[in-house]
């Protein structure tokens, strides 16, 4: 039975229900096409060498909770077994102006004043400095 077969059958509220999970699916499959995949606490630890307790209380380190509410960290952000360089700087200074999902859409994302570079590949390229010159228009228009 085809999707359009089923829904001329179903209920208003069972539309809308599953109508509401296929978006949830398809957003959920958006937010990993550009983020990509994440790392729990624990292999955060073993990566950099450190503590669970002490990557969770890590400001430096962009965080994300996941839906079970767990703390989900981004893999973009190491580069082997560090941090990689310019990542934490951006995340102290965006933390007051965005969230830390907006935070991993701004690092993913293209950006105009980069040269339509996401500022993740920037920072790979050693451009620290321009991604912290629009990170900090960023944050300063966010708090007017």
């Amino acid at each position: 039975m085809s999707l359009a077969e089923l829904e001329a059958q179903a209920s208003p509220e069972a539309v809308r229900l599953a109508a509401r999970v296929l978006q949830a699916d398809i957003a959920t499959s958006a937010w990993v096409d550009q983020v990509g995949f994440s790392l729990t606490g624990a292999q955060v630890a073993d990566l950099l060498g450190r503590s669970e307790q002490a990557v969770s209380k890590d400001a430096r380190l962009l965080r994300l909770a996941r839906s079970d509410g767990r703390p989900a960290y981004p893999a973009f952000q190491f580069d082997g077994r560090r941090q990689l360089p310019g990542v934490a700087e951006v995340v102290r200074v965006l933390s007051g102006a965005l969230t830390p999902a907006g935070i991993a859409a701004w690092l993913t994302g293209t950006n105009p004043a980069l040269d339509e570079r996401r500022p993740l590949d920037a920072l790979a390229s050693g451009g620290t400095d321009a991604v912290l010159v629009v990170a900090r228009r960023l944050a300063a228009r966010a708090a007017q």
